[in-house]
């Protein structure tokens, strides 16, 4: 990221209340207050401390929103940071982003570096290489990855999961309550993955290679190539081990 108090700044601040009827191409720009933006934006650096509706497209090197954003198009980005709030009606392309508010979707999201401190969520496919989640993640389609890794107390959803490789751990954040019986880090209808090593997760069918199954795990089906690692406080109902 880079340092706003090294660099020169060119652009626009925007205070109060502004609206904006053309695009708008700035090296900097900047909404403390609140601003609607009828067509696009491409920026280097756009910071949102205010409330920023976009009804077309934001095209910027580095986005930081630490009050709200609305997009009402595609969102096309180097590198995010989200302490806010985003809502994005179109998709999400960026190379890294970190959420510690609450980002969304209404379409697909192509993320190659993805960190969740906060609350995540898209409709369609979520592609990433590495995927942390500190916080929750919310997915009404697929998630394609490299590497998941979940280290939570809060719940997770995807339909669909393909990674080479999941983790689910528990983190219990001070203050909150263990996990009911019936609560689960993360539900998913169907993982297809090389490495499993799951605790408090629900899972219709799981297809692996190698799984160790934990403490507070759900499994349905477990199709696996080797045999699994399972704890007694598991409840995996078949298992199927397909060694050839």
């Amino acid at each position: 990221m880079i340092d706003s108090e090294k660099r020169e700044f060119n652009g626009t601040v925007v205070e109060g209340r502004q609206s904006f009827s053309e695009d708008v191409s700035e090296k900097d720009l900047i909404v403390r207050g609140e601003a609607l933006f009828t067509e696009d934006i491409e920026a280097e650096k756009l910071e949102v401390s205010g409330i920023a509706d976009v009804k077309g497209f934001i095209t910027c090197d580095n986005l930081t929103v630490d009050g709200v954003l609305k997009c009402g198009n595609n969102l096309v980005i180097e590198t995010g940071e989200v302490g806010g709030r985003l809502k994005c009606f179109g998709k999400i392309n960026a190379e890294k982003l970190a959420v510690y508010g609450k980002a969304t979707s209404r379409s697909s999201v192509r993320v190659n570096e993805l960190d969740i401190s906060g609350e995540f969520g898209c409709v369609g496919k979520l592609r990433s290489e590495v995927i942390s989640v500190l916080g929750s993640l919310t997915v009404s389609g697929t998630i394609i990855t490299d590497d998941i890794t979940f280290s939570s107390d809060a719940k997770s959803f995807a339909d669909t999961i393909d990674a080479d490789s999941i983790t689910v751990r528990k983190t219990v954040m001070p203050g909150k309550e263990e996990l009911k019986e019936d609560e689960y880090i993360l539900k998913a209808t169907v993982v297809d993955c090389a490495k499993a090593r799951l605790v408090h997760t629900k899972i219709k069918q799981l297809n692996c290679k190698k799984a160790d199954i934990g403490t507070g795990c759900v499994i349905d089906l477990l199709n696996c190539k080797e045999k699994p690692k399972i704890s007694k406080d598991a409840v995996v109902r078949k298992v199927v081990i397909d060694e050839r």
